[in-house]
């Protein structure tokens, strides 16, 4: 049981309309399609979608409750009385159901005294340093950690309900896309530890300017207290700004400061190799930003006491997430990072192929969401990088990407550049350029899903097909 009828209404100081007085929750939900039998449905209202018309459809598949905004519609809030009457739930009418779900979270998580959290924010590298904590915690702590990219006001907020008396240790990512937004996240979970990957332009549309960013990211910081440490990244240009005035004990990292790590060798697109003390360490994860997650990582793992042994055994577990960091063999190479991006990330993965040696290096590139007024600067500045990584042929999609193009043949780059904003006539391009054994690099924001241009190699036999999971075979 998460909770109990009873504790919703003391905890929201509202009353229960309708039955279920004694009823026990299980579980916490935002999407009615998740409903399971002992569920507590929330009914969030967005700019295209009003979750109270799925308040019946969630008491059908046996939701015990539900949360749902107030409204002038008389007639609106008797028929979702009569719903839960007609199917014996609770049913709880508030002014603001978001901020209703972020009650019941933070109350969740103070069952847990006991409980370290530790919290993650940044501009870019914020999952993967989440999933290589949770890689290395979990060697020596019952580790809980904030499923997939659930790291936004409402992702967050649920994930922490998934937190059981057996865990140790929580691993909390946050994630921003509004000003205001890490405040919130960190009022809720108040964290023992807090850690800032870098700050750049992603989200820089809503917020303006990369201070602002600065100044929000810095809010994961706002509960302490004085006992908390915080983790700052001493070479990024705001880390005095982040670190002024914090309430808590101020750790600037670098890797070059980590005690015992040495013989940094890059293995190019098949990781890293170094060692911790006595340990030979062999991190998968190409590219030197990565090395710097790993580093930070053993930072705060050597912090909280864990052996060298147990961080090894961690970072050696950990391989590329879905559509991050993936290398793919076939007739050609393909480097598949194309969850997201920002200038930081996308120069980044540009810079990792630079010192490769393949004989044609290609880039397939999407343009950059949430730039805003920034967006022409943001995507010129790539073409610096491509300058100096011997591409021979860059494919451009999306109107934003016209600025790189332009600055591209200012800057008199010598390769071949196909624009345009038809995926379609796009990747026709790279069928009839790509040759084998090239090295092709995958990159753009989420919005434009460009794993489907994977599974377009796969159907030209330039990669071997996927194999289904397990879980999918039938």
């Amino acid at each position: 049981m998460i909770l109990s009828i009873q504790e919703i209404s003391k905890l929201l100081h509202v009353n229960n309309l309708a039955a279920a007085g004694t009823a026990s929750i299980t579980s916490v939900e935002i999407d009615s399609r998740r409903i399971e039998p002992g569920a507590l449905f929330i009914a969030l209202s967005g700019a295209h979608q009003d979750g109270r018309i799925y308040v019946e459809e969630s008491f059908k598949k046996g939701a015990k409750a539900a949360i749902i905004g107030s409204s002038d519609d008389g007639f609106e809030l008797l028929a979702q009385k009569e719903h839960a009457t007609k199917y014996g739930c609770a049913l709880f009418v508030v002014d603001d159901p978001l901020k209703a779900l972020h009650i019941l979270a933070k109350w969740h998580l103070q069952k847990f005294p006991n409980l370290k959290k530790i919290a993650i924010t940044g501009s870019s590298g914020k999952t993967t340093v989440k999933n290589l904590l949770y890689s290395i915690f979990s060697q020596a702590f019952h580790t809980h950690a904030t499923a997939g990219n659930f790291n936004s006001e409402t992702g967050l907020p649920l994930s922490i309900f998934h937190i059981e008396g057996s865990h140790q240790v929580t691993i909390l990512e946050m994630g921003m896309n509004h000003a205001g937004e890490i405040a919130d996240l960190a009022q809720i979970v108040e964290p023992d530890i807090a850690i800032i990957t870098n700050i750049g332009k992603a989200h820089i549309g809503f917020l303006e300017s990369v201070e602002a960013i600065a100044l929000e990211k810095k809010a994961i910081f706002s509960r302490f207290d004085g006992n908390q440490l915080a983790f700052i990244p001493q070479k990024d240009a705001y880390a005095s700004l982040l670190a002024q005035n914090v309430q808590g004990n101020v750790i600037f990292y670098d890797p070059a400061t980590i005690k015992r790590l040495e013989n940094i060798t890059s293995l190019g697109l098949d990781g890293w190799r170094f060692s911790l003390g006595a340990e030979e360490i062999h991190f998968r994860l190409p590219g030197i930003h990565n090395f710097e997650n790993a580093a930070l990582a053993i930072y705060v793992a050597k912090e909280m006491g864990i052996k060298h042994t147990q961080i090894k055994q961690g970072l050696q577990a950990i391989r590329a997430g879905e559509h991050r960091n993936e290398v793919i063999k076939g007739t050609i190479t393909v480097m598949k990072d194309c969850y997201n991006a920002n200038p930081e990330s996308m120069k980044a993965a540009i810079e990792l192929i630079t010192a490769l040696k393949y004989s044609r290096k290609v880039l397939f590139l999407a343009e950059m969401k949430e730039l805003g007024a920034m967006s022409a600067s943001g995507h010129k500045e790539l073409a610096q990088p491509i300058m100096h990584a011997d591409v021979t042929a860059i494919f451009l999609l999306g109107k934003e990407m016209l600025f790189l193009e332009r600055e591209l043949k200012v800057r008199n780059f010598t390769g071949m550049i196909f624009c345009d904003s038809n995926f379609d006539t796009l990747k026709a391009h790279l069928k009839l350029y790509l040759k084998a054994s090239d090295l092709l690099l995958i990159k753009g924001s989420r919005a434009h899903r460009l794993e489907r241009l994977v599974t377009f190699l796969e159907e030209e036999k330039f990669l071997p097909k996927e194999e289904p999971s397990i879980h999918e075979k039938k």
